[in-house]
Formats: structure tokens, C-alpha cells, sequence
């Protein structure tokens, strides 16, 4: 019987010191200074703050950890860092899990580290494993919404699940229903605005605005038909305290989508950070190319010796080849892009876009590939007049009425814009490229700002139905946007 106290006193005693290595969840200036270094790539200044005493209890750090792992692989797609990853991503998950359950960072954390496990799952092709981590990431979100409605941070994930969602392309609107998808492009756009309105109102959470800031504009660019509003955009940018390369990356995309030359250069000259953003290296390639440089394969070949995985490779072989067709170099055009058919992999539309070009083993039209340079550039009246200066064969009418169109299109001039687009809908002689589904686009733009809401979602519709061109998903994810709208 004297035993009895004695057990009590020991059970008392393990669950004591038990509650005593629980780990809490604490956002403090130590945190936004490791999340800042994040932030701007600067991983190892990252790793070595966190090792600090101060983070040994706090489950943060978990997060924090992931989410340098997630950059590192965002940034240059190495398989052995996916893989490694993969294996201490359940670690994490598994300390998370033990920490205080009563706080609305915890389902924060475990959602979070899901989404970023789920984002790299599909970019490596993993998608069994990446739908079981959305479905995760979802249910965390929910829970979370559930039991802290008030939590700010909600807006993030929330936001970044409605905007995918709505972007779901149409040969996978059975993830959404299995996954219990629901919203928009523009309801994410409006959670993320909503959450940027409140973080710069909370001083000690202001460390969040460059990656907050970033979403905005990877959804504005690639899943939204709005049209950016540039000077808020960059004033935004500008704002900021220090520009690390996710904000190059998203002020550089900004500047390229205004074809904004000057814009583009003075974000992609800014010093870059102790660890490569190689992507950055493939819009400097571009960027050459716009201005007809001669180091245009310089930055192309920097992009491939930098990049582990396999998106844009097809894509930077091309557009050195076209550096030397335009040069006049015929026979390098034909090895860079024999080369191309056996490099990467066609996952993105750039992509997909260059293996088409490849496989058909035929030169595109120096003129035309000339006046869509051009008009990359924004030097429109440049771009026309090399059209007008044009006799194209049949064969290329196709394409001369869409190129024509979209020069009229961005130089205001719609009436011309809409009947060379109906042109080219009307002479399509394939299937597989896009210039009928963009036409179509393109065409409901227009008609979307005459106030011609029917039409406008007749053109939208069309796009969606257009099939197997190479910029499928992007067209498609930008109509059905626009479709929310005219309907």
C-alpha cells in the first residue's frame, strides 16, 4: 500500500517534466529576422540564427526549416534536395504534431508545410503524393478556419487554395471535387489582399509582405485575365525594404508582362543573393534577346548550368536557336534545336511550345519570329511595320492574322484587333497550335471592356474547348477567370 503514493508521486513527476518539453508556438523578432533571411536566399545566415537557444522550444523553427528546404528546390529543381526533402519533411510534421494543439499556429504550421510539400510533389511529378498533400494542407486550413475564425494568417492559405483551384485546369476537375475545392482566382486574389491590408498593420508581421506580396503577383500574372494595375505593382516593390529574388523574379515578370524593358533591366541587375535564383538568369537571357544582344546564349547556358531540374530547359535551347536563325546561322538554329528534343521535358507551355517547334523540324518565319520579338519588346510600331512590310504564303496566314492582331491589339486599335483575330480563327490549318484559342482570348478581352458580356463569354467558352495546343493550361486558367466576370 505504501507503494501507492510513491507511483502517484512518479506519474506526477513524468507528466511535469512531459509538459515541461512541450514546445510552443512563439512569432517573435528572432523569427521575423530568420524568416527575412529566408526571405532573400540567405540560407546559411538563416540555419545559423536558428541554432540560437532561443529557438530550442519553439516549434516555429520547424517551419521555418521547411520552408528554407522549399526555396532551395524552388529555386533550382534538384532532385537530391526533393529527395531529401521528402524524407525530413515527416520529421518536422512529427514534432509539429507534439507541440500546443491549442493555438492557431499549429494547424498553421502542419497546413503550411503540406501546401509546399504539395507545390513541389507536382512540380517533380509526384501527383498521388502531391493530392494527398493538398487534401492534408485542406483539412489543417479548415480546421484551423473552424476553430480560430479570427487567425489572420488564414487569408494566406486560403487564398493561395481558392486561386489554384480556380485555375484547375478541365482534365482535372476530378482532383477538385475529390480534394472539395471551392472559389476562384479573384476569391484568392481578395483573401491575399485582405491579409496584406492586415499584416501591414501589424508591425511585428511585416517580415511576411515580400512573400505575401509575391503570390499576389504569381497569381495576377499566371492564373488571373485582369490585367495588372503596373505603377501600383511596382510602387508596392519599391516599398519594400530590401528586394531578394523572389521579388526580382515577380518585378521582373511584372515589367515583362508591361514589356516594360527599362523596368525589367533595373530589377534583374539588382546584386543577386549568395544562393543562385536561377530562373533569373533565364529572363536576363530574354531580356537579350528583346534587345538583340549578343550575349543572348551566354544567359541561357548560365541558366542551364544552374538548373537541376528539367522546366524551361526545351524552352532556353530555343530561343538560343532562335539567337542564331535570326543571326543567320541556319545550321546552329538546327543543332540547338535537335539538341532541345532530348533535353528537359515538356511540363510548361514554353515548354511544350518549343518540343512542337522541334519536332517539326521546319525554321519559323525570320520575319515573323522577327515582328513577335518585337512585339515582346513593346516596340509595336516596329513590329507592324515588319508585318506590313510582309507577303506571306498561305500557309502562314494562320499565324500573320493572329501576330497582327495582338500588335493592334496592345496599340489600342480593337476594331482592326477583333477582325484579325476572327481571321485567324478562321484560316486555323491545325490543331495543335494556339493561335485560335489565343485569338479567342484575346477577342473576349477586347469585347469583355466594350461592355459585350455575351460575346465576350462566347470567346472565353471557345478558348476552354480548344484542345491540345501548347498553352492549354495557362489559356484555359485565364479564361475561366475572365468567364467569372462576364457572367
Amino acid at each position: 500500500m505504501h507503494c501507492i503514493p510513491f507511483l502517484f508521486c512518479y506519474l506526477f513527476m513524468l507528466c511535469t517534466l512531459h509538459a515541461q518539453k512541450q514546445e510552443y508556438f512563439l512569432v517573435d523578432e528572432s523569427v521575423g529576422k530568420v524568416y527575412a533571411s529566408i526571405i532573400e536566399f540567405d540560407f546559411d545566415a538563416a540555419e545559423y540564427k536558428l541554432q540560437d537557444a532561443r529557438f530550442s522550444q519553439n516549434a516555429i523553427r520547424h517551419l521555418l526549416h521547411n520552408q528554407i528546404g522549399f526555396l532551395k528546390i524552388f529555386a533550382n529543381e534538384d532532385p537530391d534536395q526533393y529527395f531529401a526533402y521528402i524524407k525530413n519533411k515527416q520529421e518536422r510534421l512529427s514534432n509539429i504534431e507534439k507541440a500546443d494543439k491549442s493555438v492557431p499556429f499549429y494547424h498553421y504550421c502542419l497546413a503550411e508545410i503540406h501546401l509546399q510539400s504539395a507545390i513541389l510533389n507536382i512540380r517533380f511529378q509526384d501527383r498521388v503524393k502531391g493530392i494527398i498533400s493538398l487534401k492534408k494542407a485542406l483539412t489543417h486550413v479548415k480546421k484551423n478556419q473552424h476553430k480560430h475564425p479570427d487567425f489572420f494568417l488564414n487569408y494566406k492559405l486560403s487564398g493561395l487554395i481558392k486561386a489554384f483551384s480556380g485555375a484547375v485546369p478541365e482534365n482535372y476537375h476530378w482532383i477538385s471535387d475529390l480534394l472539395g475545392f471551392d472559389g476562384t482566382v479573384e476569391d484568392g486574389l481578395n483573401d491575399l489582399q485582405q491579409l496584406e491590408t492586415i499584416v501591414r498593420k501589424k508591425q511585428a508581421f511585416n517580415f511576411l509582405l515580400p512573400e505575401i506580396i509575391f503570390y499576389q503577383a504569381f497569381i495576377q500574372l499566371n492564373l488571373s485575365g485582369n490585367e495588372p494595375d503596373y505603377k501600383n505593382w511596382y510602387q508596392k516593390i519599391d516599398a519594400l525594404p530590401s528586394k531578394g529574388p523572389l521579388i526580382q523574379f515577380c518585378a521582373a515578370m511584372i515589367a515583362s508582362k508591361e514589356k516594360n524593358l527599362e523596368m525589367q533591366k533595373k530589377f534583374l541587375d539588382i546584386k543577386q543573393s549568395a544562393y543562385t535564383f536561377c530562373y533569373l538568369d533565364f529572363l536576363r537571357g530574354e531580356l537579350a534577346l528583346f534587345n538583340t544582344k549578343d550575349d543572348v546564349p551566354k544567359y541561357f547556358h548560365r541558366y542551364l548550368n544552374c538548373f537541376k531540374g528539367k522546366t524551361y530547359v526545351k524552352a532556353a535551347y530555343q530561343k538560343i536557336a532562335w539567337h542564331y536563325l535570326l543571326k543567320g546561322e541556319i545550321q546552329t538554329y538546327y543543332n540547338f534545336m535537335s539538341l532541345l528534343k532530348h533535353e528537359g521535358e515538356a511540363l510548361t507551355d514554353e515548354d511544350k511550345m518549343a518540343q512542337q517547334e522541334a519536332i517539326r523540324s521546319k525554321a519559323p518565319d525570320t520575319n515573323l519570329l522577327k515582328a513577335r520579338i518585337l512585339f515582346d519588346a513593346g516596340r509595336y510600331d516596329e513590329a507592324l511595320e515588319k508585318m506590313n512590310a510582309m507577303n506571306p504564303t498561305a500557309g502562314l496566314l494562320y499565324e500573320f492574322h493572329y501576330r497582327l492582331g495582338r500588335i493592334q491589339h496592345l496599340k489600342k486599335e480593337s476594331d482592326k484587333a477583333l477582325l484579325n483575330y476572327a481571321k485567324s480563327i478562321e484560316l486555323r490549318n491545325n490543331d495543335e497550335d494556339y493561335f485560335a484559342a489565343a485569338s479567342h482570348f484575346y477577342s473576349g478581352e477586347i469585347l469583355i471592356l466594350m461592355g459585350r458580356n455575351t460575346d465576350a463569354c462566347y470567346h472565353f467558352n471557345k478558348v476552354i474547348h480548344e484542345k491540345n495546343h501548347p498553352y492549354k493550361n495557362s489559356l484555359d486558367a485565364k479564361a475561366k477567370a475572365r468567364l467569372q466576370q462576364c457572367n
